[in-house]
């Protein structure tokens, strides 16, 4: 019996299959590796931010807790009003049975020189008008000092759509800023919203409050 013919070899379209499955399995792993690397980045960049957000509020709960209510300019706008900016004097002392207040202070959301309020992103950083938090002491005075308390706040709060008159976000404020001082009776809730870029070029953000109880 004559012997049927063997095939040797693969054919061209035989070996382009097999270069292609080839090429996905040894795809997969750099792919998950790059998953892994970015994920990675993205929750260095929100714990900065998370980070960042504390601290400052931290900063700010430091003052205004040594501070009261007659004092405060800002104080009894009543519920749903928001400022962004707060006046207040801290208590240094005790005389004739009454505080003593010491200089005025500012607490107060400005523009980031980098990054003005025009609706571009000028500083090439993938957010449009962040903010920073300015803390001036000694208000009107010689000894005058500002400091910056931290950068990258967001042109708005998170949720919230800017001049359109309305309560986006449903925390009963409308139209607040990035950083927003919401007073009642005898105590002040700060929010802020962070936002930047993370080493992936993704924008993520974080939101934070804290309610300040005041001196009385």
């Amino acid at each position: 019996m004559k012997p049927k013919n063997i095939r040797a070899g693969f054919s061209l379209v035989e070996l382009a299959v097999a270069m292609s499955i080839l090429g996905l399995v040894l795809a997969i792993p750099i792919l998950l590796l790059r998953s892994a690397e970015q994920l990675q980045r993205t929750r260095t960049a929100q714990a900065e931010l998370e980070g960042l957000a504390r601290r400052t509020l931290d900063r700010i709960a430091e003052r205004l807790e040594a501070s009261g209510t007659a004092v405060i300019p800002q104080w009894g706008g009543g519920p749903g009003v928001g400022t962004s900016l707060v006046e207040f004097q801290p208590a240094i002392g005790w005389a004739a049975g009454a505080t003593v207040w010491g200089p005025l202070e500012r607490i107060q959301l400005a523009d980031d020189p980098a990054d003005p309020d025009d609706g571009v992103d000028n500083d090439s950083d993938g957010t449009i008008d962040e903010k920073r938090v300015l803390w001036i002491t000694d208000v009107g005075l010689p000894t005058q000092r500002t400091l910056v308390l931290c950068g990258s706040v967001r042109d708005s709060l998170a949720g919230e759509l800017p001049a359109n008159g309305l309560d986006d976000n449903g925390n009963g404020l409308i139209d607040e800023a990035g950083l927003v001082f919401a007073f009642d009776a005898d105590s002040v809730t700060v929010r802020i919203t962070l936002e930047k870029r993370d080493g992936s070029g993704q924008v993520i953000s974080h939101t934070a409050q804290r309610n300040i109880a005041f001196r009385n």
